[in-house]
Formats: C-alpha cells, structure tokens, sequence
C-alpha cells in the first residue's frame, strides 16, 4: 500500500532495472528504485540519464507506509550535478557551521560500484559502496581536518587559508 507522493528528485545511478525488461531504476548504493518515465522522454534520452554517471532525477517520489522510497514516477529529466556543496561539515565528533561552503566533486565507478567524493584543494578523499557512506566518511574527514585547525596543529598554509575563509566571524 502506498501512502505518499510527491514531487522531489532521488540522488545516484540509473541502471537498467534486472527485473523489468526495457525499464531503468535508480541507485545510490542501497538497493534499487525502480524509474517510471512519462512518455514523452525518448529512448536516447533514457540511455544518455543511465551513461551520465552521478545525477539527480526529478519526478514524483513515491513512499510506502514504513517511509520507505519504493518508485520514482512521472520522471521527465535527470541532472548532472558536478560539485556536492555543504553548508555544514557534520560528524558524531560535532558539527561545523561554514560561511563559505565545503564543495566535493562526486563520481562512481560502475566496475567496482563505488562513490568517491574529493575535495583536492583540502586534501579530502572518500569512498564507499553507497552514497550516504561516501558523504558520511566526507564528513568526517573534513571535521577531523576542522579539528586540527582550530587545535593549531594544522601546518599547512594554504588549506589554512581556505579554512580561514570558511570560518564564520567571531560574535
């Protein structure tokens, strides 16, 4: 019994759906959501969104009663999306408010199906199976690296000064 429907997007990787032939599904690492088209998009279309890599698709999200994400309907377009930004770094160690916001460069890797999330000009690299891990071990990463900051230990200038830039002023 489905309970809610509304618009939104869904996060990850469109690949063809093993169960329905001629069908797409969507996945971010925790299993497959199934992609229902309206029928305007094209078949080219369809194979471009499955080889573009990471995209958002935009549709009519679909929950069962346990809240779960069960089908993304009436799905016209899918996005690219080249840079994750945040406006929070958060950790179980504490969260970090930024005014300049934390950007990662997200990819996948269908062979091995891994996300990665890179943030090169603070030295921050993650990966994981899933998407939310991937963002998860990110954020770490980047708490830990905040920490050292703030602690003085941190001896390289030039991501000191990114971080500078990101500190919210002093009230």
């Amino acid at each position: 019994v489905l309970t809610r429907a509304y618009n939104g997007g869904i996060m990850g990787v469109i690949v063809k759906d093993p169960k329905r032939r001629g069908h797409y599904a969507i996945t971010s690492g925790n299993g497959l959501i199934p992609l229902i088209y309206v029928p305007t998009v094209p078949s080219y279309d369809r194979e471009d969104f499955a080889a573009a890599g990471p995209v958002i698709a935009m549709g009519t999200v679909v929950r069962d009663e346990e809240n779960r994400i069960v089908e993304l309907r009436a799905v016209e377009n899918c996005y690219t999306f080249p840079v994750a930004v945040f406006l929070r770094g958060i950790s179980s160690e504490g969260d970090v408010g930024l005014v300049y916001p934390l950007e990662g460069i997200p990819s996948y890797y269908a062979r091995t199906a891994t996300w990665y999330l890179k943030c090169d000009e603070l030295g921050l690299e993650s990966s994981a199976k899933s998407w939310d891990e991937c963002v998860i071990g990110f954020h770490r990463q980047f708490v830990s690296l905040w920490a050292s900051y703030e602690d003085g230990t941190l001896d390289n200038p030039k991501i000191r000064d990114i971080l500078d830039m990101m500190r919210p002023p002093e009230t």
